[in-house]
Parts: C-alpha cells; structure tokens; sequence
C-alpha cells in the first residue's frame, strides 16, 4: 500500500493495455499500486543520497527487486501467480561498481542470475553449483547478446502446479490437467497457454491448442522439458492442446 492520500493522485491515471480489457479489481487497486510506486521511487532516491553523502557509493553496489509483479485478478482469482507479463515482470536496477554505464538489458533475463552476477561484480568465485549465469557480459562483452538463450523457466505454484518457458517471442504454459497443488511438481501436464509476444504483447489471445501454431508448441515443449530437467525435476510427459480439430 502506498502512503495515506497517495491513491488520490493517481485516480485517473493510465491503465496498462494488458489490464483494461478484463475485469478484476484493478478499478480499486490501481491508483493505491501507483502511489507505492512513487513512495518506493523517493525511497531509492533516498538510499542514493545517503550512499552519495557518507562516501559510501564507490564502494556499495545497490540492487533493488521486486518479487513479483500484480495483475489484479484480470487472469485468475488472486494477484501474482501466473506466466503473464504482468506476473513476471519485475523492476531489476543494479547500480555501482560494475554498473557505471547506464544501460537497459533487453535479453529475457531471470532473478536465477542475480547472485551470480553480484558475486562476480564483487570479485567472488561463482560456486559451481549455481545454476544461474552471470549477467555482467551482457554490460562488457559486445557478443555475448548474441550468445545469451533468452529462455527462462517459470514455475507456478498454489494457484496450480503448472511450467512455463518464456522467450523473447513466446510464453508457452503448461499445468498439471488434475489440477491438484499438493505436489510440487507434477509428472504430467497439459498445454495451457501459448502467447506471441511479438504480435501479442499484452496477452489477450491464447493461442493453445491452434493447429497453425502446433510446430511452435512442439518447439517450446521440447525446450521447456530440457529446462526442467536442468532445474533437477524429472523429465515430464507433456500432453498436448486439443482445443482445435
């Protein structure tokens, strides 16, 4: 929740084309969601200032995170846990040593990364354990975006036991048909959802299931079981869409 009176200010501000068209409560929550915003921006600036007064930034790499982001109940019953990009896209800013330059990744990039990529900016050995890469060639190295897989895992849970992979061009979703969320995992999925986001960024078509798409579908299966695998759970049987004839 923002500050007390900061939903006022936001009343009539812009709804995100990604939410407009669906219904949940994003009427009521929005405005307050805009006023956390400007509270958590003056918040940074704050540690910024202090870092920058005590001789502090030189020496101090500030990441800030957020967890998850907030569809507002427009794709099920509750806020967070699904594939769409309201979900999954959180702010990521990584600021001193090693962060000079200011720059925007455009690489699919996940939170997996984060440790290996401070440990590194801090001089640290990466453990070989870590599964995650470090992002900092992306910053120095002109050919690593070409190098980078721009694939990530996604994992839903409680709200359903369910997988995703997510590409620069693709969502494609898959959930345990029983629908039980007693297991972490599950040894079977059905397709669920299939998103282009190049065409479609604001994920208002769900293309599972379309015959035209199927060799996409195949393409991304099989990706998302070698991530999956990589990750250390089982390789699972996924059961394609039949939505269409």
């Amino acid at each position: 929740m923002g500050p007390n009176g900061s939903a006022g200010l936001f009343i009539n501000a812009a709804v995100p084309p990604d939410l407009r068209n669906f219904p949940g409560d994003w009427h009521q929550q929005l405005p307050d969601y805009y006023g956390a915003c400007e509270s958590i921006d003056a918040s940074v600036g704050r540690i910024r200032k202090i870092l920058e007064e005590e001789h502090l930034a030189d020496n101090t790499i500030f990441v800030f995170i957020s967890d998850h982001g907030c569809h507002f109940m427009t794709r099920n019953q509750e806020y967070k846990r699904s594939t769409h990009n309201s979900s999954l896209r959180v702010p990521l800013l990584i600021d001193g040593p090693g962060f000079e330059s200011a720059r925007q990744i455009q690489e699919v990039v996940g939170i997996i990364h984060l440790a290996p990529t401070l440990l590194e900016a801090a001089g640290v050995p990466i453990p070989e354990s870590m599964k995650g890469k470090s992002l900092l060639p992306l910053l120095r190295e002109a050919n690593a975006r070409e190098a980078w897989p721009n694939k990530e895992l996604i994992q839903i849970s409680e709200s359903m036991t369910a997988r995703a992979i997510r590409t620069k061009d693709w969502t494609y979703c898959v959930a345990d048909p029983s629908g039980s969320t007693a297991e972490p995992a599950s040894a079977t999925y059905h397709e669920y959802q299939l998103y282009d986001q190049r065409a479609d960024p604001n994920e208002l078509v769900n293309l599972a299931g379309r015959k035209e798409y199927r060799e996409n579908a195949d393409e991304l299966r099989g990706e998302l079981k070698k991530l999956i695998v990589a990750s250390g759970e089982p390789e699972p049987e996924i059961l394609p869409a039949k939505l269409y004839p």
